[in-house]
């Protein structure tokens, strides 16, 4: 729905984009991503980790799932992205 959104609302960028949609707490599919990125720009020059889950509770009411859905989705997703960005953004002429 986000990328949706953003697809239509958006006014046409000064500068290539791609926007995309994975889950990015499952490896497989964040590779993919990323596969697909470098293959419109052909590099990676930054990183931003801003992906995650919030359930509006208090810590007590959440369920197992619910509390592994949020850490998966901030923690894990970001070791993913790290790791799987760091050999990309060391070929970058300018990495950040």
């Amino acid at each position: 729905r986000v990328i949706q959104h953003f697809r239509t609302s958006t006014p046409a960028l000064e500068y290539p984009h791609l926007t995309m949609q994975a889950d990015l707490s499952k490896e497989k599919e964040l590779i993919h991503a990323f596969n697909n990125a470098i293959s419109v720009s052909g590099r990676l020059d930054v990183l931003i980790n801003n992906s995650g889950v919030y359930h509006a509770r208090l810590p007590h009411e959440l369920s197992e799932q619910e509390w592994f859905e949020g850490f998966n989705s901030t923690s894990t997703a970001a070791f993913f992205m790290m790791r799987t960005a760091l050999p990309l953004l060391r070929r970058s002429a300018r990495p950040r």
